[in-house]
C-alpha cells in the first residue's frame, strides 16, 4: 500500500490540472467547454491521468511522471497553436514538449516521492531548456521570420550574419581570456 502522507493524491492532480486548463482557456478566450476548439483536451486529459497515476507508486512514477508531463504539455502547446493559428511554432516548441517537459516531469516525480536526486536533475534539465527555447524562438521568429514577426523582411543576411558572428566571436574571446 502506498504511503499517502508523502505522495500527492491523484484526484487532486486531476482536479487542479482540469481547473487550470479551464481557467487558462477562459483567460485567453479559448472556450474549452463550447466544443468549438476542444480537441487538444484529448491530449491534455490523458497526460493529466498519467500524472495522477504517477503518484501511486515510486517505481511507476519514475516513468509515468515524465511521460505524463510530455503528453500534457504537448496538449497545451497544441491548444495554444490552435487558438492562435500559430502552428509554425513547432519549429521550436519541441523544446518545451521534449527536454523541458521531461525535466519538469522528473522534478514532479522527485517532489511527489521525496527523491532529491530526481528533483534536482529534473529542475536542472527544465531550467537549462528555457534559454534554448527562447533562443530558438528568437531565431525562428525574428531571423527566419517563419510567422511574419521578423525584424524586417528587408534586412539582408549580409548584415545580420556577420554581425552575429562578430558578437559570438567576442563572447568566445572574453570567456577564453577569463579562463587564463
Amino acid at each position: 500500500m502506498p504511503n499517502t502522507s508523502n505522495s500527492v493524491k491523484p484526484t487532486g492532480i486531476v482536479l487542479i490540472t482540469s481547473g487550470l486548463v479551464l481557467l487558462f482557456g477562459q483567460s485567453v478566450g479559448f472556450d474549452t467547454l463550447s466544443g468549438h476548439s476542444f480537441w487538444p483536451l484529448y491530449v491534455i486529459i490523458p497526460g493529466a491521468i498519467l500524472l495522477a497515476l504517477a503518484s501511486f507508486d515510486k517505481s511507476f512514477s519514475t516513468a509515468l511522471a515524465p511521460i505524463g508531463m510530455i503528453v500534457t504539455l504537448t496538449g497545451c502547446v497544441l491548444a495554444y497553436q490552435d487558438w492562435a493559428s500559430h502552428f509554425q511554432s513547432w519549429a521550436y516548441a519541441w523544446i518545451i514538449v521534449g527536454p523541458f517537459a521531461f525535466g519538469a516531469g522528473l522534478a514532479l516525480h522527485g517532489r511527489m516521492h521525496a527523491d532529491d536526486d530526481a528533483l534536482h536533475d529534473g529542475r536542472r534539465m527544465a531550467a537549462l531548456s528555457i534559454p534554448f527555447f527562447v533562443g530558438a524562438a528568437a531565431i525562428f521568429e525574428l531571423v527566419f521570420n517563419i510567422s511574419g514577426f521578423g525584424l524586417s523582411v528587408d534586412l539582408p543576411w549580409g548584415i545580420l550574419l556577420p554581425s552575429s558572428l562578430v558578437a559570438l566571436g567576442g563572447v568566445v574571446l572574453l570567456r577564453q581570456s577569463k579562463q587564463k
